[in-house]
């Protein structure tokens, strides 16, 4: 949300216009959309969204609020998107069509985790390694209090994929684990693909 505001302030546009003009208009995504009130949710056929408030495998439907914390998350996390679309940005991102080739490759900065010798994440993405031996996979998780969403990208096979799941995994429990292992084992079976 830093971000967010040092862009509103050196350009004097909201972050939102600023998005529109720059990203989502000159890429075509048609399918992102960020402030929805309720009934644009449902009448763009959202689903619901659910949690397992106390981490005794009993989901409860917390559409409400989890819509009410990404309107007011602005930047970190206001934005909703189809698989197509998130694709289609990562695409034009990887392509050098969003940044700079510099750019990119600052976000490629990697960094080791605190009690692991192997990275853990750089400067917009996030570092995996399910295939030994190959080239770093990469891209982006993101939590709500009743989503879970990952881009992974592998460079080998110049594979894309979107896991998009309506259960959040932010409170511990099993959900937690439930939902880590299973983007785990759909990365790590992407990552091992071959033509």
């Amino acid at each position: 949300m830093l971000l967010q505001v040092i862009l509103e302030n050196i350009s004097g546009n909201s972050y939102w216009q600023l998005l529109d003009e720059q990203i989502l208009e000159p890429l075509q995504l048609t399918h992102t959309f960020h402030g929805l009130n309720e009934q644009q949710t449902l009448s763009l056929g959202f689903p619901n969204f659910y949690f397992d408030r106390y981490a005794n495998e009993q989901l409860e439907n917390n559409t409400k609020w989890n819509s009410a914390l990404a309107n007011a998350s602005d930047a970190y996390g206001a934005l909703a998107a189809t698989a197509s679309d998130v694709i289609t940005f990562h695409e034009a991102l990887i392509n050098g069509e969003v940044t700079s080739e510099s750019s990119f490759e600052e976000m490629q900065n990697w960094v080791e985790g605190v009690n692991s010798t192997e990275p853990e994440y750089g400067e917009g993405f996030e570092y995996w390694q399910f295939k030994e031996g190959s080239t770093p996979q990469f891209g982006h998780e993101g939590d709500g209090i009743g989503c879970s969403t990952q881009f992974f990208y592998v460079p080998d096979n110049k594979t894309y994929m979107y896991i998009n799941i309506n259960v959040g995994r932010q409170m511990y429990g099993p959900y937690l684990f439930k939902i880590t292992d299973m983007k785990r084992d759909l990365c790590r079976y992407v990552a091992n693909w071959q033509d």
